[in-house]
């Protein structure tokens, strides 16, 4: 019965792919005739499970990548769609094509998963606020995945070392940690405390990189940041599309920019030199990452550039801005803001991403869109933005006129239901080559 249903929705998939859609559809209805179809439908594959608020879609194409160029038979939920019917889906769509799948997994999605998959590595990327409406605070996200961890016992941990969240993780999984040994991040002013699991007393840093991720210590009895097994050991150059650094002895060449990509590049590094790819593989596999779809990827749109980055949540967005503040020559700014439920129906928490820093750069028009483009235009007023750069737009087609008819580079912040209704408009009048990437 199993097989019927997963050849069925194989099929419905294909067709519903050649019509321009169907990441998540065919996994939904297969779930809906039988709940447990996930457990036949990954049947023979090893499982790399990457789960985290920001830098799941990166990461588990670099890992990807990195086992493809290595020669292993890999699939992977490239879409982005991370939910479980989209988890299903790709199963469905791949059943018994490989050896190993790599999963990106909502962090919601994670003891559900747990319950069918037994993961053989599960990478934790970080843990912050995100779509209050929907997680709630960090604490309730947190507890989500210690649930998936719990219901697969086995599986070998590779764990951001950095993030305090992660300080103590209670059972016998082997764990494995990342992070950096060189810093120069400052403390930022609205970071949150977080406190040692031993004895409550609230953690201080020695060093930090962004946000509160760093070389955090207990000063009441001494507990501190576990040793990290990997490590980006120094940076050799940062602007706002590629980054150089220097990973356990290897220098490596991101082509996508950003301190983000960096620590996915580090989590990819570690779970691959962990299955036994030589560095040499890693290296070179991590050098041929190119953007994933609407993560910082660049699409030419006439003569101008549009890059595309995704925000969702105020540490990610920060991060994003601290990136394309980078840049050095004229440009133009595109924010869209949505609240979708895929977007995450509160938006207050653009009010807490420092869009401020932003007028360091010598930009011209501010591009203004989505459903929520009047509340973005307010907090960019606030942030000290003139309203007289602002070109207000209200629909995607808009935005793709505006851009091709300015001369300088753009650069676009968007909700993630934004940013894929703008991928499909510019994938329809055919600047972008991909509907997927």
């Amino acid at each position: 019965m199993d097989k019927f249903i997963i050849y069925l929705f194989k099929f419905v998939s294909a067709v519903l792919k050649a019509l321009g859609g169907g990441s998540s559809l065919p996994g939904k209805m297969a779930l809906k005739i039988r709940p447990g179809i996930l457990k036949s439908a990954a049947e023979g594959y090893k499982v790399i499970m990457v789960t985290g608020t920001n830098g799941k879609t990166t990461t588990s194409s670099m890992i990807t990548g990195i086992l493809g160029n290595a020669g292993y038979k890999v699939i992977s939920n490239s879409s982005g769609a991370n939910m479980i019917d989209g988890i299903v889906t790709c199963f469905i769509n791949n059943y018994k094509k490989g050896e190993w799948a790599v999963i990106e997994c909502d962090e919601a999605y994670t003891r559900i998963v747990n319950r069918y998959i037994k993961p053989e590595y599960m990478v934790l990327t970080n843990v912050f606020r995100d779509q209050l409406d929907r997680f709630g605070e960090v604490s309730n996200t947190w507890g989500k995945i210690k649930d998936a961890i719990e219901l697969s016992p086995r599986t070998k941990l590779v764990v951001n070392g950095d993030l305090p969240l992660f300080s103590k993780i209670e059972g016998d999984n082997p764990k494995h940690y990342f992070g950096f040994s060189e810093f120069f991040g400052k403390m930022s002013d609205d970071l949150e405390p977080t406190f040692c699991p031993e004895c409550g007393e609230k953690f201080r840093y020695k060093n930090i990189t962004v946000k509160n991720l760093g070389d955090y210590y207990c000063p009441g009895c001494g507990f501190k940041r576990a040793e990290c097994e990997y490590m980006v050991e120094s940076f050799e150059k940062l602007t706002s599309e590629s980054s150089e650094v220097t990973i356990s002895g290897e220098n490596i060449k991101l082509s996508v920019a950003g301190i983000y990509n960096v620590y996915n590049a580090l989590a990819a590094f570690t779970v691959t030199h962990l299955m036994g790819v030589p560095k040499s593989l890693i290296k070179a596999g991590i050098e041929k990452q190119q953007s994933c779809f609407g993560r910082d990827e660049i699409i030419n749109v006439g003569d101008n550039k549009l890059q595309i980055s995704l925000i969702k949540n105020p540490t990610g967005c920060d991060l994003c801005i601290e990136t394309i503040a980078l840049c050095t020559e004229k440009c133009n700014l595109l924010v869209v803001l949505n609240d979708n439920w895929g977007d995450g129906t509160d938006v207050s928490w653009v009010w807490d991403a420092h869009f401020e820093k932003l007028l360091s750069m010598d930009y011209d028009k501010v591009i203004i869109s989505g459903k929520r483009r009047y509340d973005m235009a307010v907090r960019l007023e606030a942030a000290g933005f003139s309203g007289e750069n602002f070109i207000l737009c209200e629909s995607d087609d808009e935005i793709i006129e505006t851009v091709k008819g300015l001369k300088d580079r753009t650069f676009a912040l968007c909700t993630y239901t934004g940013m894929m209704n703008l991928r499909k408009a510019l994938y329809v009048k055919g600047y972008a080559k991909e509907m997927w990437k």
